[in-house]
């Protein structure tokens, strides 16, 4: 049984009459309905297999869609569409949605030279800019700064402020460095800069993707297995990627030989800020009130986002570390008693957490953890040659960004290449070639490494700690 160009004909012509948006049925679904409810007939899940290939070599090919058009005597941009939207109905009859653009997230520093001397208020929606990216960032809540902390890398005072990209899509990502303007007005503030990666940025998911996740729930509807996990959790909008981690994994830590044990790693945090009493009558400071453990977890792993600013961030370093169960701990040089503490949690984890465990999903006797990934930030530093006649600078940021916005994309258990790197540059117009060795390709150490590849485990995912490009 195949899929060929008249079922494709006949399937547009479907599309065409206004049925609803459960379409497709008329082609392959509505009779074998009784056999798809049971997805074990073999030969009707590969005739939608091959109807979804067929559609996207259709739509990854202009000349075959523009064949298809003239036999349908239709306009191609009409039959394009009519396409998209038989994807998007095979994905319906699974439970499945195409995935939305979405805003990057992370946070900022706001500095100034000297201490503070009164309150500043940073409202909600307050703007910063990536000048690079031509990128609009807003604070997400409104925030009162009633103190900074001195940071000695920046020689200025500091404070967090956590911030959202204004749109949506993958270009919204920035490296390190990239928010560096201010945009609203703040006579308190000198400048602002991100001291991390602000990620969780992606276009509108592509046909080939959502085919992919359909495949995914023709093989494994089954909640119980790893690709189902996986698939049900990556149709929540925040999730950009997934990992699971089930019996038998070296990865699994807490499994005692019973197979009840599921960890689920989840990249790109989503920080809310929490603003709570610490007390040590209250249980969550130590005796001597220097040591707190926040109630919320996971918390974020940046000094800059705490106040009143802390001696140093302890990550629970147990197997249930990155979860809602862990026990990070913020520490600081003088009792915190009676002080309200402000910190940032990934708020994504406890999100994904309570959704597998609403009963409506949970496997009676399995213990699903969802987790934070462990984030690996890389160095990639290359020089490259730039053709005459084009601007240096603006040919090795737009390198510079290109590639930041890739390794943005990888997900749990990616790894990077050189060879990922070099495609990526000698792609950017004004490129002439990469020259090699690079300077520095690693995980970020010490020590700079030229690796061939940059490897990352099946709970790990490569972001950007420095991408510079020299000319």
């Amino acid at each position: 049984m195949s899929f060929g160009t008249e079922d494709l004909i006949a399937l547009v012509r479907v599309r065409g009459r206004g049925d609803p948006p459960t379409a497709m049925g008329e082609v392959f679904v509505t009779p074998t309905v009784a056999t798809l409810q049971f997805l074990d007939a073999k030969v009707q899940l590969a005739r939608i297999e091959q109807t979804l290939d067929t559609i996207l070599a259709t739509l990854e090919d202009s000349a075959s869609l523009a064949d298809l058009a003239a036999r349908l005597g239709e306009d191609v941009a009409n039959v394009e569409n009519r396409l998209h939207r038989a994807i998007d109905d095979a994905a319906a009859n699974f439970g499945l949605s195409r995935r939305p653009a979405a805003q990057s997230y992370g946070s900022v520093v706001v500095f100034r030279s000297t201490p503070l001397t009164s309150i500043v208020t940073i409202p909600s929606g307050f703007k910063f800019y990536a000048p690079a990216l031509e990128q609009e960032y807003g604070s997400v809540n409104t925030i009162n700064i009633s103190s900074m902390s001195f940071d000695v890398t920046l020689n200025k005072y500091v404070a967090s402020v956590p911030i959202q990209s204004v749109s949506v899509g993958l270009n919204t990502v920035a490296a390190i460095g990239q928010v560096v303007q201010i945009r609203d007005n703040n006579p308190q503030l000198e400048g602002v800069t991100n001291l991390d990666p602000i990620v969780g940025g992606r276009d509108q998911e592509s046909d080939r993707d959502l085919v992919a996740r359909i495949k995914t729930a023709l093989s494994a509807n089954n909640i119980g297995t790893k690709s189902g996990y996986r698939n049900l959790v990556l149709s929540l909008s925040n999730v950009k990627d997934a990992s699971v981690i089930g019996a038998g994994d070296t990865l699994m830590v807490r499994d005692l030989s019973d197979g009840g044990s599921v960890d689920i790693y989840i990249t790109d945090p989503v920080p809310i800020q929490v603003n709570e009493l610490a007390t040590i009558a209250g249980g969550n400071l130590d005796v001597t009130g220097t040591i707190f453990t926040p109630s919320r977890q996971p918390i974020i792993n940046n000094l800059t986002t705490v106040s009143p600013a802390p001696g140093a961030i302890i990550k629970d370093g147990t197997v249930y570390a990155g979860s809602l169960r862990a026990k990070d701990q913020i520490t600081f040089s003088t009792s915190q008693d009676g002080v309200t503490i402000s910190y940032f949690v990934n708020d994504n984890v406890r999100v994904v957490q309570e959704y597998l465990d609403d009963p409506d999903r949970k496997i009676l006797g399995s213990d699903v953890l969802v987790k934070e990934v462990q984030v690996v930030l890389v160095n990639v530093i290359f020089k490259i040659t730039v053709l005459s006649g084009f601007s240096k600078s603006v040919v090795a940021t737009n390198v510079q960004n290109e590639v930041t916005q890739f390794i943005s994309t990888l997900g749990v258990g990616q790894s990077l290449e050189q060879s990922d790197v070099i495609n990526i540059a000698t792609n950017v117009a004004g490129v002439d070639r990469v020259d090699l060795p690079m300077t520095q390709f690693d995980r970020g150490g010490t020590t700079p490494q030229q690796l061939n590849v940059i490897d990352a485990a099946a709970n790990e995912v490569l972001r950007v700690n420095t991408v510079a490009v020299n000319y």
